[in-house]
């Protein structure tokens, strides 16, 4: 990603107001470098990462879009990933 997409990114994002950094789907997708779809899909169908949006549509938690952007090249598969993110998560 080049250093003004992520600076876009910084720009785009909304913090709950426990201080929570969050992406709308789209900037989400993009740092994953997945259609918006993709990124839909895995949490309606797998959990993860967590829709945490409302009215606006879409929000995921940057911990969770970090985290499984770093499981993606080590994983053999989304549900691979999916899983050492949450594990990353958590811990």
């Amino acid at each position: 990603m080049s250093g003004d997409a992520a600076h876009a990114l910084v720009h785009h994002r909304g913090d709950t107001p426990g201080g929570e950094s969050q992406l709308c789907c789209t900037d989400a997708a993009r740092l994953l470098d997945v259609p918006p779809a993709a990124l839909q899909t895995w949490s309606e169908r797998l959990a993860f990462p967590c829709d945490v949006g409302g009215a606006t549509g879409p929000r995921f938690r940057r911990a969770e879009i970090e985290a499984l952007r770093d499981a993606l090249p080590q994983a053999h598969s989304i549900n691979g990933a999916i899983q050492v993110a949450r594990r990353r998560v958590l811990a």
